[in-house]
């Protein structure tokens, strides 16, 4: 640590020192014993960023892993296609779709019940007063009886009451020129889905008001007005109408005085009543022929001119007519009829599931001749994953290994020469390398007692391995081989094989549920090296027995028959065309191995997870928390320095005002020396 001085020019000057400057000094010189703290967490905090991507990297790596080892992933996926999309679409392939072509030559498609009730003239769905109630059932299925709300007596008004009725219909209203009508549409489609209706006690009553549009009178034209039309001369009002001419009088008429004066109550009858009192009533009447076949009526002022200007208010209703509102089957339901590969079948949906097992397609159109449908394995799905996991786990690589070397400042980067770093790399390689086995028997408890033999067939060779006593014994193509009187365990099992060289090793696993299993890979690539196992073996727990079953996972024992290639600097290439062959021609092997029981799929997932930091065990996972373990001891220590710097800091403040005030106060001291040395010496 440094000295620290202090400057103050001529001690007698009374100018003193800078106290905050040096107290400043003073503590940058204390807090020098924490720049090494500083510095090792500023290494540490580089280290955690390159782990926290690393970790990020090696995530990436296993949701691709995910992916491919998921029995439910891409490799479960399907895609199908259809001959004629004209007549049959494919809509979905599920998981449980076996792959291969099916036929289905369509008969006929299926059809919807369907109906409609009475047409009421009209435009307007509110302008009908409906009545009455209706029993709908859909099949064989319970019958409803629908009736209307009073608060909307309306073709509207019953649509809504169908539809909330829970009958299986779906109701709508429907317009056009020449009325509006309620439809009906059975929600089950198919010969099951027809609408049976009963019990219909529905009618409408219909009626209009007859409005007035008028033209005010002027210089050039005389006021008239027109009424709303209707139906023909001989259609029957009512209610009552009442017309100003000018200021005039309002002249009243009520169809009741028509219908005692001219016999009835028709516009006919209304158009002869004004005309009969035009005279008294200032105004005349005429009927309209519309070129729509209907009619108007219309009035014209007896007096020309502004002044002879009508006010008509109208109630002039038509007379109500009820209809019964019959239904009507526009369409019966029928059942779609195909043919499933030869296989005569009835559909009630033209939208067919499982009839091929695990497919859905949609019927269009009949055809004459077959449909082809085919069903795939989802194959550039599994290719798609595959290239990210070639490219994740090179951009993993590429940053372990650029942490072996030194950034672009010349530094070493931040793990460089860790250990975690090369036990990483290696784990990662080793991972990649590893095999995977052909097969493996059924996981027994590890305590079990095994007894029994299993048959290991590579090419036209055959060896026999038995659990027991005895000695090798061979033919010709054959070997028999002993475990021993007291080897009655997989691991001895395992030895056996192994020692025998058969061009298969055996390698026995035990989970954290103390099951054990025993998996065999073959030493050499190529189906024709696959080994073809058959078991007779038997797990005994006390005298209960199991037989141990061998399951054939795949022909494939690592990346490379799979088309990837591991290179010399440790990332990995991929061979498209060789990947493309082999997922269509031994699609199940792929799946093998990443899916199979200790596959390598299953085993390099265990390594990324074991690395990362995704699990608290990690390798990554670890270093983070080592790294963190000690940045928190390296803080403490200077949260703890810094107290003790800052009681240093008071102490050494305070000490240092009060002399440089003593030193402020020493040329007033002289003064008052100097002024009393000389009263002393003139005195004498």
């Amino acid at each position: 640590m440094s000295v620290v001085g202090l400057s103050f020019g001529s001690p007698t000057s009374g100018d003193g020192f800078n106290v905050a400057s040096t107290v400043s000094t003073i503590v940058s010189n204390l807090r020098m014993v924490e720049t090494p703290w500083k510095t090792q967490i500023s290494t540490l905090e580089q280290e955690d960023t390159v782990i926290s991507n690393l970790g990020s990297l090696l995530s990436n790596l296993s949701t691709n892993m995910s992916s491919l080892t998921d029995s439910d992933g891409i490799m479960a996926e399907k895609t199908g296609s259809s001959s004629n999309t004209d007549v049959l679409e494919l809509t979905s392939a599920t998981s449980s779709a076996e792959v291969g072509t099916h036929t289905v030559l369509v008969n006929s498609l299926a059809s919807t019940s369907s109906g409609y009730l009475t047409e009421l003239s009209g435009s307007s769905a509110s302008s009908h007063t409906v009545t009455g109630s209706i029993t709908l059932q859909v099949g064989s299925g319970t019958a409803k009886t629908i009736t209307l709300n009073s608060s909307d007596e309306t073709l509207s008004g019953l649509a809504k009451a169908i539809n909330a009725s829970g009958a299986g219909v779906t109701a709508g209203v429907v317009t056009d020129s020449n009325g509006t009508r309620l439809t009906l549409v059975s929600g089950t489609s198919g010969a099951n889905g027809n609408i049976t209706v009963t019990n219909n006690s529905l009618s409408a009553a219909v009626s209009s008001s007859l409005s007035a549009t008028v033209t005010a009178g002027s210089s050039s034209a005389t006021s008239s007005a027109a009424f709303t039309s209707v139906a023909s001369t001989s259609t029957k009002l009512c209610g009552s109408l009442s017309v100003i001419v000018g200021s005039g009088t309002a002249q009243s008429i009520d169809m009741s005085s028509v219908e005692s004066a001219e016999g009835g109550t028709t516009l006919a009858n209304l158009e002869s009543y004004i005309n009969s009192n035009s005279s008294t009533l200032g105004f005349s009447a005429t009927t309209v022929d519309n070129s729509d076949g209907t009619y108007s009526l219309e009035l014209t002022s007896g007096t020309s001119g502004s002044s002879g200007t009508l006010t008509v208010d109208s109630s002039l209703n038509t007379s109500s007519t009820t209809t019964p509102l019959a239904y009507t089957s526009s369409q019966s339901g029928a059942n779609a009829s195909l043919k499933v590969d030869g296989v005569a079948l009835s559909c009630a949906s033209n939208t067919v599931s499982d009839l091929i097992p695990g497919v859905t397609f949609d019927l269009l159109a009949t055809s004459a001749t077959a449909v082809q449908v085919t069903i795939a394995n989802y194959n550039t799905g599994v290719e798609s994953a595959l290239e990210s996991f070639v490219s994740n786990y090179n951009t993993l690589l590429s940053a372990i290994n650029t942490q072996r070397g030194d950034d672009a400042s010349g530094n070493a980067e931040p793990l460089f020469g860790s250990p975690t770093l090369t036990l990483l790399q290696q784990n990662i390689l080793k991972g990649i390398n590893e095999p995977s086995p052909n097969g493996y028997l059924d996981s027994v408890p590890s305590a079990d007692t095994i007894s029994g033999s299993i048959a290991i067939q590579v090419g036209s060779i055959t060896d026999t391995f038995v659990i027991g006593s005895g000695k090798n014994t061979s033919t010709s193509n054959t070997a028999t081989y002993y475990t021993g009187t007291e080897a009655n365990t997989l691991a001895a099992l395992t030895s056996a094989i192994n020692a025998a060289s058969i061009g298969v090793t055996a390698a026995v696993t035990t989970n954290s549920h103390s099951k054990s299993t025993l998996a065999l890979t073959s030493t050499s690539s190529g189906s024709s090296n696959t080994p073809e196992v058959a078991s007779s073996l038997t797990a005994y727990s006390g005298t209960s027995g199991t037989m141990i079953n061998y399951t054939e996972s795949s022909d494939l024992t690592n990346l490379n028959a799979l088309g990837l290639s591991v290179n010399t600097n440790g990332t990995i290439s991929l061979d498209l065309t060789k990947l493309d062959s082999i997922l269509n021609n031994d699609f199940g092997s792929v799946q093998g191995l990443f899916q199979g029981t200790n596959s390598w799929g299953v085993n390099f997932t265990t390594t990324l997870t074991n690395e990362g930091t995704s699990s608290s065990s990690g390798l990554l996972a670890l270093a983070a928390s080592s790294n963190s373990s000690v940045e928190s001891t390296l803080e403490k220590r200077i949260s703890t320095e810094e107290s003790l710097i800052s009681i240093q800091e008071s102490r050494e403040t305070k000490e240092l005002n009060n002399a440089n005030e003593i030193l402020q106060e020493i040329p007033s001291e002289l003064s008052e020396i100097s002024a009393l040395y000389a009263a002393i010496t003139r005195t004498s």
